[in-house]
């Protein structure tokens, strides 16, 4: 029995890199959605509102639907033929909410020092609990009950005939379509989904391959591409920008075609950056994490008003925020993060030997 429980629970799964570099390129992305919405300054060819920079961000916000369809496919994948519920809960709380909560009472530290008058408990409690929720850990707080459900769901998406899948698909993006532009007609769509705006992506991640596999990658990802630019032109120049950017139906074939197209960089890339892939990849959900409180400091510092060209802004910005984050990251991991799991392992085995 113990042996069995380490050899499950002890060890991560084994990283693919195709969905490792989907993984680093949409924490790189995030973290460029944060870097230009903090620019300050006024670049004339770049100016605010602007098309070129619509376009710009709107190409770094295609994270979130990658990340949203990235975790539902690995944990629509959970077979408990091969793992059992208990393990995969566990292995929730060692490698999703331990950091999680790590890091948001790093964080709450963090702000403390600003403002000394704070109590660490009651602060920590309503930003685990509510206001973190506004800031970039959003996205754990709308994705953490996907996740606790998706065993439940995944023997029913992972045996989806390709017809079903295409079904689910269908529905999922008429729905997206009603809700994303039924204030045009009535002032708000009210019909609720199952599995609707974000929750949708997430769990069209249990069935993407089998929706490229119907479509066809080139057909996707021209018609991604289109979508992209046309809602893009939408919000420019149609004056319509509610949804473009989250629940739009062209938001979500911009994300398949971003998808795809990451998935043949690897392709044409092969195995020589594995290596690199699956190092930033270990450490892109510290990245995250972290990040904002890299950001903020900068911006504390009077960092946003001293480059004023939006290109130099961006690359240099990016590359500091990126570097230091990786280097936190890797400090907490090696110094308190990984003896902390380490103990939570150790408990769990020794409490299954006992059974």
């Amino acid at each position: 029995m113990g042996n069995n429980v380490e050899n499950v629970v002890l060890q991560k799964s084994k990283r693919d890199a195709r969905y490792e570099l989907i993984r680093v390129l949409s924490i790189m992305l995030v973290l460029l959605v944060h870097v230009d919405c903090i620019y300050v300054n006024e670049d004339s060819f770049f100016s605010h509102g602007s098309l070129i920079r619509e376009i710009i961000a709107s190409i770094f916000i295609c994270c979130n639907g990658l990340f949203f369809i990235l975790s539902g496919k690995f944990a629509l994948n959970f077979d408990e033929t091969k793992s059992s519920y208990r393990d995969y809960y566990f292995k929730k709380v060692v490698y999703l909410m331990l950091p999680w909560f790590l890091y948001m009472g790093i964080e709450t530290i963090a702000y403390m020092v600003r403002l000394p008058d704070c109590e660490f408990s009651n602060s920590y409690f309503q930003n685990v609990t509510s206001k973190f929720s506004v800031r970039h850990y959003w996205f754990m707080f709308a994705i953490f009950f996907d996740l606790m459900v998706a065993p439940i769901f995944a023997k029913a998406f992972r045996n989806m005939s390709e017809k079903m899948a295409i079904l689910f698909f269908a529905i999922g993006v008429i729905h997206l379509t009603l809700f994303s532009y039924g204030p045009l007609l009535s002032g708000w769509f009210s019909y609720d989904a199952p599995f609707g705006q974000y929750h949708f992506q997430f769990f069209l991640g249990g069935v993407i391959d089998k929706v490229i596999k119907y479509f066809g990658k080139k057909k996707l990802l021209i018609f991604g591409i289109l979508c992209f630019f046309f809602s893009r032109i939408q919000a420019t120049k149609l004056d319509y920008s509610e949804f473009t950017r989250d629940f739009s139906p062209f938001y979500l074939f911009s994300v398949i075609s971003a998808w795809i197209l990451i998935c043949e960089i690897y392709n044409i890339v092969g195995q020589k950056w594995d290596k690199i892939i699956i190092f930033l990849g270990k450490y892109s959900f510290p990245i995250y994490l972290i990040h904002m409180v890299v950001l903020d400091s900068m911006v504390h510092l009077g960092w946003m008003s001293l480059i004023k060209d939006f290109p130099v802004y961006i690359v240099v910005t990016f590359s500091v925020v990126i570097s230091v984050s990786l280097i936190i990251a890797i400090i907490i991991d090696k110094l308190l993060l990984q003896h902390l799991q380490n103990l939570l392992k150790f408990g769990y085995t020794k409490l299954l030997g006992q059974k």
